[in-house]
């Protein structure tokens, strides 16, 4: 069994580039193609939230990696587009995120698969007190929950070579570190 990588190329102004990885059951160049499409309008669906300083580019090749192996094994060429934040005001320090959790419901050697989205370049008007805004994480949730419930997204283990369906997303009601965005 095979899995389809979509990478999103994350473009700041500062704080320099990032890359968000989902995963998608397929093996044929209609699956890839929808799976980069729906990342895509994920991405559309949330630029508001986004800082007009940030693009998303999701990444005009699609790999097909060995469920078994983690190695990939093809490669499917989709329609490149980029997806610019619009969100306008103060950015908050680039190591500040969103994050969505994807859950699966599935467990392996007792542990729950689960899954992770940053969100990057969120602005101080969503922002209180040092929290998200409710209505910041609502956007969040209501865009991941539908990226998942029109799609096939997985969520991969290279370390158990195991994969799950997302079946609900969730944005955290605090803002998360992602310490690879660290200067």
């Amino acid at each position: 069994m095979s899995l389809l990588r979509v990478r999103t190329q994350i473009e700041q102004q500062s704080g320099g580039p990032g890359l968000a990885t989902m995963w998608f059951t397929g093996s044929d160049q209609t699956a890839a193609d929808d799976a980069a499409a729906a990342v895509r309008t994920f991405w559309d669906t949330i630029k508001a939230k986004i800082s007009s300083g940030t693009a998303m580019q999701v990444l005009p090749e699609v790999t097909e990696v060995d469920l078994a192996t983690g190695d990939a094994i093809g490669v499917f060429f989709v329609e490149a587009a980029i997806v610019a934040g619009t969100a306008s005001g103060d950015v908050l320090p680039y190591t500040t995120q969103g994050l969505v959790s994807w859950r699966t419901g599935t467990f392996v050697e007792g542990r729950e698969l689960r899954g992770r989205t940053f969100i990057p370049t969120p602005v101080e008007a969503d922002n209180v007190g040092g929290f998200p805004l409710t209505s910041y994480s609502t956007a969040i949730a209501i865009a991941a929950n539908s990226l998942a419930g029109s799609t096939a997204l997985e969520v991969y283990s290279r370390t158990h070579h195991a994969q799950a369906d997302v079946i609900s997303a969730s944005c955290w009601n605090n803002w998360a570190e992602l310490r690879t965005r660290r200067n």
